[in-house]
């Protein structure tokens, strides 16, 4: 009975693990294709120099226009 017990306890853990992980996975691909489709097509989020610096190089049709402080909107031209 304990072994049956353990058992099916071990199988409830074993199910609910592989839930979370393809949940997980899931999670972490939608975000990925929304950052990508706002890269894509544009950034209007206020991003610190630094970053869209960075981004430049990667994407070099990246404006950034620059705001009071650090920070801009990085827009990306589209002709």
């Amino acid at each position: 009975m304990q072994a049956h017990v353990y058992h099916c306890t071990h199988m409830v853990g074993t199910y609910t693990a592989t839930l979370l992980v393809l949940f997980t996975i899931s999670v972490c691909r939608a975000r990925a294709r929304r950052a990508q489709q706002k890269v894509t097509h544009h950034l209007d989020q206020p991003l610190p120099s630094l970053l869209a610096l960075v981004l430049r190089p990667v994407f070099p049709r990246l404006a950034v226009h620059r705001g009071r402080g650090n920070s801009g909107l990085v827009h990306l031209l589209v002709p």
